[in-house]
C-alpha cells in the first residue's frame, strides 16, 4: 500500500492499478469476445488543501476539474461547450 503526499498522485496510482487491472483482466479473456472498459472519477482532499477532483480512464491518462473549467468536458468542444457558456 502506498500513501501520496497529493490528490494528483492518488491519480497517478489508480490509474496505474487500472492499467495493471485492465492487463490482468485481458490475459484470461480469449480472443477478444469480450470487452472491458472503465471510468472513475477520484476527488477528495489531503492534509486539508483544497479539494481535486479527477476523472481517470481505462488507459491510466486522467484529466482534472479546476477553477478556470469547472466541468469535465467530454467529446468534441462544439456539443456541450456552448450551454456551459
Amino acid at each position: 500500500v502506498e500513501t501520496a503526499p497529493s490528490m494528483f498522485r492518488v491519480a497517478q496510482i489508480v490509474g496505474e492499478a487500472m492499467v495493471e487491472a485492465k492487463t490482468e483482466i485481458e490475459k484470461t479473456i480469449e480472443q477478444g469476445q469480450v470487452e472491458t472498459g472503465v471510468t472513475l472519477l477520484v476527488g477528495g482532499s489531503i492534509d486539508g488543501r483544497a479539494p481535486r477532483l479527477f476523472m481517470i480512464y481505462g488507459e491510466g491518462n486522467f484529466i482534472e476539474c479546476g477553477l478556470d473549467t469547472p466541468y469535465f468536458q467530454i467529446g468534441e468542444l462544439k456539443y456541450g461547450k456552448p450551454i456551459l457558456d
